[in-house]
């Protein structure tokens, strides 16, 4: 027998006296499921896992903040005075000052509005209060279709608060409410090497030694830089590492910054060796629909070659190999980020202070490996400087797997060694049918 139909607002008036005598919390069957989730994912110790765990762990300081909410509205605008109402269905308040949205949808196909509604109030309480804690999302459905699924996973992926619940009808006039647990089920940190996917950017200067004031400032300067470099990183959700580094020249000294970020088409970039490719992960759907499109590209390719009137031969398939690289075009992120942090006017302040011998040069390295030999030359007359971990990384780095000296890095050897040591940790965190697929 079908379940009777639900009217959203039937749904609110149900839910509505709750929320304001502070019962949202208790409507909520089966809570004990996040905790067995967050067992559970923890105790995997997978580092793939990880997204999917903070999410479990977000959703548990919903419940949390739901216990003693206080509800401010019920379908009631909440927008600036001039502006278009913006109606929540219901708008809580945490006694640690976050405003909660409560979104209802009940009818098949309206789920489609609700991310996009829970947006727009958001903004307008952000207009309203700037400096508000971060605001929670919770949405209620009766129908969890794809779209909905997807749009309530970005905001869970972008590490935004959220509590996703599924309603059904109990009797005529009664609901239950219980968390949508498939939502939290994701993989968004899939396997890497470092060594061939962490793609380094390089901002290098060199000055005259002797200065020990421009040297200070030099210093200075690139771990500033360094810091906001990591710290955009992290809120991205990046892995990677900031290093700042010297090591004598002819000249003087040269000082570098190396910003270095997962480079997401690392598998295909043309200095990745064939038989790191394949570790990991199967083609994704993506994946397919980007080599789909590359070989139609390198058709296309061949036959202006056949309308010349001639056969392609070996150069000619070799440059309509060439033409599908841009679609697998190499990350240039770490340069991006250190563009947005680089103050050009100090840059050039400081090379005017002193008998500088080069300009502020960025340059990119084709990936870590490559680095790390560059990197080995200098190991004995070198100096490191600061090293800032970040991501996943930053998560080996702390968990103190790589022991001894490599740990916390303090000279260029060490950082190298801690590097390797990394790439393996990340090789040894593949599932065994995964290193199967991959030596078969």
């Amino acid at each position: 027998m079908a379940e009777a139909a639900i009217d959203e607002k039937e749904l609110q008036n149900w839910l509505t006296p709750k929320a304001a005598q502070g019962g949202f919390l208790r409507c909520i069957a089966h809570l004990g499921d996040l905790h067995d989730a967050e067992e559970r994912l923890r105790l995997a110790q997978r580092e793939n896992l990880k997204p999917s765990l903070a999410a479990v762990q977000r959703a548990i300081r919903v419940c949390h903040m739901l216990a003693d909410a206080e509800l401010l509205t019920a379908d009631k605008s909440v927008a600036p005075y001039g502006s278009a109402h913006m109606r929540p269905d219901l708008t809580l308040r945490s006694t640690s000052g976050n405003f909660m949205l409560v979104e209802l949808k009940s009818k098949e196909g309206a789920e489609r509005q609700g991310v996009q509604e829970l947006l727009a109030y958001s903004a307008v309480l952000r207009l309203q209060q700037p400096h508000a804690n971060e605001i929670v999302y919770i949405v209620v459905a009766r129908h969890w279709d794809a779209l909905l699924r997807f749009s309530v996973l970005s905001l869970m992926m972008d590490g935004k608060y959220v509590l996703p619940l599924r309603c059904y009808r109990q009797g005529d006039t009664d609901f239950d409410l219980e968390v949508a647990m498939e939502l939290f089920d994701f993989d968004s940190n899939p396997f890497y090497s470092p060594m061939y996917a962490l793609k380094p950017q390089v901002l290098a200067v060199t000055h005259d030694s002797g200065n020990k004031k421009l040297k200070w400032n030099m210093k200075v300067y690139f771990e500033d830089l360094a810091r906001d470099s990591v710290a955009q990183c992290r809120k991205i959700g990046q892995s990677g590492f900031a290093l700042v580094w010297s090591n004598p020249s002819a000249q003087g000294e040269n000082i570098n910054l190396t910003l270095a970020t997962v480079n997401q088409n690392w598998r295909n970039s043309e200095h990745t060796p064939s038989d790191v490719r394949i570790l990991g992960e199967k083609p994704t759907r993506l994946d397919d629909v980007i080599s789909r499109q590359a070989a139609v590209v390198r058709r296309a390719a061949l036959k202006r070659v056949k309308s010349l009137g001639r056969k392609p031969d070996v150069l000619d398939r070799a440059d309509a190999s060439e033409e599908t690289l841009r679609l697998y075009a190499d990350s240039e992120q770490a340069g991006e980020i250190l563009d947005m942090f680089r103050n050009l006017e100090h840059e050039t302040t400081l090379e005017d202070q002193s008998a500088c011998w080069s300009r502020f040069e960025p340059s990119s390295v084709q990936n870590l490996w490559a680095f790390l030999h560059l990197l080995r030359n200098s190991a004995t007359e070198g100096r490191l400087i600061k090293f800032l971990p970040f991501g996943d990384l930053e998560d080996y780095v702390r968990a103190g797997e790589a022991g001894g000296d490599r740990q916390r890095p303090k000279e260029l050897c060490d950082f190298y060694a801690l590097m390797k040591c990394f790439e393996q940790h990340k090789r040894n965190k593949l599932l065994p049918d995964e290193e199967e697929a991959s030596t078969s």
